[in-house]
């Protein structure tokens, strides 16, 4: 049987067919070999778009979270029966709606406003009441960001803030925006474990 795909290798026939496979390949790509399956996308609201990696993020950090509080580890078989990874998805979707409308309206925090408010912050101020940049660094360091990460995530979740705010006053939005904002304004998580005694 060998000899046999031997003979047909070595055919006109067959290498006419394996160079429009070559070519198939290089008109079309094969970027996702190489690109790996973790950087695709889950969801794109608009601009906005939701990868895989940020999902696997904030579903392990909710695992963490879940661990911690019941003293044994959390598996992810575990979060699927209580819904968890559902959970995660909806609130990565909801606020990508609301990064997207924030993109669509053109709004943005300056980082300015951000840094004077930490520096007004009691607790980053040494003893002449002045602020103190390393009990700053001191609390990004405790929480595992870098500076530029916190700015980020500050101005991202006081665009949120705003936006969610906006949607419970009388101004008329769109309903999917205001379903979008109100769950993720009114979310809530409901913890459950048991204990075995032997």
């Amino acid at each position: 049987m060998i000899g046999a795909f031997r003979r047909v290798g070595k055919s006109w026939v067959s290498k006419v067919f394996l160079a429009l496979i070559i070519s198939s390949f290089a008109v079309w790509g094969i970027a996702d070999v190489f690109r790996g399956f973790a950087a695709q996308d889950l969801v794109t609201v608009g601009n906005v778009r939701v990868g895989s990696e940020q999902y696997r993020r904030d579903l392990n950090a909710e695992l963490g979270r879940y661990t911690q509080q019941t003293g044994t580890p959390f598996t992810l078989e575990q979060a699927r029966a209580i819904g968890l990874d559902q959970q995660v998805f909806d609130r990565l979707v909801n606020a990508a709606v609301l990064d997207d409308k924030a993109i669509d309206m053109g709004l943005v925090i300056a980082d300015s406003q951000i840094a004077n408010e930490m520096a007004s912050e009691p607790r980053f101020q040494g003893a002449g009441g002045k602020f103190d940049p390393t009990l700053f660094r001191a609390a990004l360091l405790k929480a595992g960001l870098t500076e530029n990460g916190f700015l980020s995530s500050e101005k991202t979740n006081r665009l949120r803030l705003a936006l969610s705010n906006v949607a419970s006053s009388d101004v008329k939005l769109p309903r999917t925006l205001v379903e979008a904002l109100l769950r993720y304004r009114n979310e809530t998580r409901d913890g459950r474990y048991f204990t075995f005694t032997v």
